[in-house]
C-alpha cells in the first residue's frame, strides 16, 4: 500500500453533453470510479441540460503503478428510479500520472475550503477531455500534501 498516494481530482464543468430524455432536460451528475477506491459521485445538478458548472472535488487513492484498471469518469443524468449514462471519460495510471500536476510548495486547503480558492479554479488549470460519445469535460488533478488541512480543520481551528 506504500505506493499509493492521496489525489485530488477538481471537476469544473461538462458541455456538450447528449440528452437522456426528448423533452426535459438533463439532472446531471458525475460518478468516478478507480481501482480499490469507492465510486464516489458529486452531487445532481437540476435540470443542467446539455452542460454543467460542478465546481467541485474528489479525493482517490492513487496506484500510479497499476495497468490494469481505469479511472472511469462517467457524466449522468438521474432518473426517477436511477439513471442514464450521457457521456464517459476513461484514463489508464499512466495517463493520470502524465496530467497529475507537481506537489505544490505552499501549503493549501483541499476539499471543500479550495472552493473559495480562485487560484485553484483559474480556468488555464484544467484540462478540456473529450467526452465519448459526445461532450467535453474539464478536469484537473493535484496531489494531497500529507500536512495539508481539511477544511474542517482550518474551520476548527480558527
Amino acid at each position: 500500500m506504500k505506493r499509493f498516494h492521496p489525489l485530488e481530482v477538481f471537476i469544473w464543468k461538462v458541455e456538450g453533453l447528449p440528452s437522456a430524455r426528448l423533452h426535459s432536460p438533463n439532472d446531471v451528475f458525475c460518478e468516478v470510479s478507480f481501482g480499490y477506491n469507492v465510486v464516489m459521485k458529486t452531487r445532481v445538478h437540476h435540470r443542467a441540460g446539455h452542460s454543467c458548472n460542478f465546481k467541485e472535488t474528489l479525493q482517490l487513492n492513487f496506484d500510479p503503478f497499476d495497468s490494469e484498471r481505469r479511472l472511469t469518469l462517467s457524466i449522468k443524468s438521474q432518473e426517477v428510479v436511477g439513471a442514464s449514462e450521457l457521456a464517459k471519460l476513461q484514463l489508464g495510471a499512466e495517463q493520470v500520472r502524465r496530467l497529475e500536476e507537481p506537489l505544490a510548495e505552499e501549503l493549501r486547503s483541499v476539499g471543500w475550503g479550495s472552493k473559495a480558492d480562485p487560484a485553484v479554479w483559474s480556468p488555464e488549470n484544467f484540462r478540456a477531455m473529450d467526452l465519448v460519445p459526445a461532450g467535453k469535460v474539464y478536469v484537473r488533478f493535484m496531489p494531497v500534501p500529507e500536512d495539508s488541512k481539511s477544511w474542517w480543520e482550518v474551520l476548527m481551528s480558527s
